[in-house]
């Protein structure tokens, strides 16, 4: 052991400080007391890890020291010898903390130990943020066989908790020659290090629908690598806002750190370039956590599971805050993109439908000439779809009627507002004896009525679970 580095409290180095030793940055090791007699600090700094850490000089180290509370302090060997092993709260057994600058292999023959035999305090909890996604500070970006930036975004752009979230701008478009693995990575300056036994990780993320892959990478216990998947490959796939969770794997030796978040793309026809926004990055410690999918749907609403299921299935993605809006009339339009996304049908090479409100450059043009072509949805009057017009009740029973084939029964009684010649008198009987609708309690149907997108996605899933059954 040695130097000296502190004494009664002052920095007390007993080497000649212009010594390269001791003026150059390098990992360090030291054991403190603290004034009282009744601390004892043992301390390590990682270093030589060029973008992580310089290592400190011994006036750095000694300094750092007194910052700590320590009275007395002496060096211990350095170096590609300085590691640290500890048992944090939440473990019931021990783990690299530290980042080696030699690796984990340097077999290392001299160890300071203190020993206990209680487990340290730890209350668990359900969920630790790791990542609020209201700063870049601690965090930077990088890539490989691709260019990407990484920048805080405010409304009126995607933000999904508090008041900023990140933005990551990819570029995966190969160079010339260029094949392989395409991956933008969002990088922790300093790898997290994560108290107790973490289950998961999860995050919100806003989608492109570019059909990417979402990774990460752990530290484990042992300074191995782990990779975590938070979807499949290709899997993300959705527009919009979406909570995704990356399990650990089992055998996993904890503590473990969170290293780096990154998007990646396997296969080149699928190589392009995008933008995806993240928020709430978090430990999950609960099998059992749930998040609330859209801010306006709490676990009491009515319509909440049927909502759940159409987003499980990326038919809906809600609005940019976090929100789906559920009591907002739909449209005709979003009725159109909603349709075509649950019934997994193409948009690419449809014809022209004609109509005049809505222009081929229009973001809901290839779903409205999909259900146009398949004739699932026509225009609401000659050469007009009239895409934000509000949907009804009798349009809605129509639309899903043709959609999905409804068998006739006419096993229930007909509604006494829906006469046997109104337009839509069969698709809606058709929707009753599918057991889809049962209409209001008064016997009515209300067929002029306006739809809400909680309604419209309850009448949808009801549909598709019904079709599971049979």
């Amino acid at each position: 052991s040695g130097p000296l580095l502190v004494r009664d409290g002052e920095v007390s180095i007993s080497m000649r400080e212009t010594s390269s030793q001791a003026a150059s940055r390098h990992p360090r090791s030291a054991i403190a007391l603290g004034k009282d007699g009744k601390r004892a600090f043992l301390v390590t700094v990682d270093g030589r890890q060029s973008g992580y850490s310089a290592g400190m000089t011994l006036r750095e180290f000694a300094q750092y020291l007194i910052g700590l509370g320590a009275d007395r302090a002496i060096n211990l060997d350095g170096g590609g010898s300085t590691v640290m092993i500890a048992r944090l709260p939440g473990l019931d057994s021990t783990g690299m903390v530290s980042q080696p600058s030699d690796g984990v292999e340097r077999a290392v023959s001299t160890s300071l130990l203190a020993l206990s035999s209680q487990l340290p305090a730890y209350t668990p909890e359900t969920t630790v943020i790791l990542q609020d996604g209201e700063s870049l500070t601690g965090w930077n970006t990088s890539a490989i066989r691709a260019s990407g930036t990484m920048a805080m975004a405010a409304a009126p752009a995607p933000v999904r908790i508090g008041q900023k979230s990140i933005r990551l701008d990819y570029n995966f478009v190969p160079k010339a020659g260029e094949t392989g693995v395409a991956a933008l990575y969002v990088n922790a300056d300093y790898p997290r290090l994560l108290s107790g036994k973490p289950l998961e990780i999860g995050a919100w993320v806003f989608g492109d629908g570019q059909n990417n892959w979402l990774r990460g990478t752990l530290r484990d216990g042992r300074g191995k690598q782990v990779t975590i998947d938070f979807t499949g490959e290709g899997e993300l796939s959705w527009n919009g806002w979406k909570y995704v969770r990356a399990s650990i794997p089992a055998g996993t030796a904890y503590p473990v750190k969170l290293e780096r978040i990154y998007l990646a793309q396997t296969r080149e026809e699928r190589k392009t370039s995008g933008n995806i926004w993240l928020d709430g990055i978090e430990a999950i410690y609960d099998s059992g956590y749930q998040v609330q999918r859209f801010t306006d749907v709490p676990a009491g609403h009515w319509a909440r599971a049927n909502i759940e299921g159409l987003h499980d299935r990326s038919i809906i993605s809600g609005y940019f805050d976090g929100a789906f809006q559920p009591d907002r009339k739909i449209s005709r339009e979003h009725a159109a993109i909603m349709l075509v996304k649950e019934l997994g049908l193409s948009t690419a090479g449809r014809p022209d439908p004609g109509f005049a409100d809505v222009p081929a450059g229009s973001a809901s043009y290839g779903a409205i000439a999909t259900v146009a072509e398949m004739g699932l949805m026509v225009g609401k009057e000659p050469g007009k779809f009239m895409p934000g017009a509000n949907l009804t009740r009798a349009e809605m029973a129509v639309i899903l009627d043709r959609a999905y084939s409804l068998a006739p029964r006419q096993e229930s009684p007909a509604f006494r507002d829906v006469k046997d010649n109104h337009w839509a008198a069969a698709s809606i009987r058709n929707l009753a004896d599918s057991k889809i609708t049962g209409g209001y309690p008064d016997g009515t149907f209300q067929p002029a009525g306006q739809l809400t997108r909680a309604e419209f996605a309850t009448f949808m899933f009801r549909i598709i679970q019904a079709r599971q059954v049979s």
